[in-house]
């Protein structure tokens, strides 16, 4: 695919991905020779769209943020309203992440966090927030006050990690090390420590390009 701008999802052969136009865009993906050799191709630039079998547009956007789990797609527009599978969720919505059971999200109002099983939403914080990272039985986010905070899922030991006026957050886990990165509102990369340390990494670095970096 030419047009993909971001939030790109694979499970098995299939691929979900936010397109340059905003859409959520789908791929069905069959290659037979194994993942070691898919990988091998992908580094060497080979053109694989021969196996693409199917190619559709699945929501006509255009939507700020696109997440999949388990084939099931969500959405955030840019008047703040969160979809399920095209169904409205919640509006006001500034940010939302999936975690592995359930999905968080962020409002001028505050922070809340739906249960996919049972659809029970729980309260988390109160705030305007500015950004959500899921870090597994916590919660990472950011408020317009201008501080990085971190919650359990339960909404239990809210506390602040830092003051930093941030746009984007993204945590990661990488065997040992736990990493959380934030773009401020210059669009400058910090990495926000255990202590609150804040580590100044790179300039002019847009959100949706966090994921690249918590890979190293």
């Amino acid at each position: 695919a030419d047009d993909v701008a971001g939030d790109l999802r694979m499970e098995d052969m299939e691929i979900w991905y936010r397109t340059t136009a905003g859409d959520v865009a789908y791929l069905y993906f069959w290659y037979p020779y194994g993942q070691e050799q898919l990988y091998e191709d992908m580094d060497a630039g080979m053109d694989l769209s021969k196996y693409v079998k199917e190619r559709t547009v699945l929501y006509e956007g255009p939507f700020a943020k696109v997440q999949v789990r388990d084939s099931v797609v969500w959405t955030l527009d840019h008047t703040g309203l969160l979809c399920r599978e095209g169904q409205v969720v919640a509006s006001d919505v500034a940010c939302f992440e999936l975690d592995a059971s359930g999905t968080i999200y962020g409002t001028s109002q505050g922070l809340y966090r739906l249960q996919e099983r049972t659809g029970e939403i729980c309260f988390l914080a109160a705030g305007d927030i500015t950004a959500v990272a899921s870090a597994e039985l916590f919660v990472y986010y950011a408020t317009d006050q201008g501080q990085i905070r971190c919650v359990r899922v339960d909404g239990l030991e809210d506390r602040q990690v830092c003051e930093l006026d941030a746009k984007g957050l993204q945590w990661d886990r990488m065997e040992e090390w736990r990493i959380l990165l934030a773009t401020d509102q210059q669009n400058t990369l910090w990495s926000v420590q255990n202590d609150g340390q804040l580590i100044k990494l790179e300039d002019h670095v847009e959100a949706a390009q966090l994921v690249d970096y918590s890979l190293w």
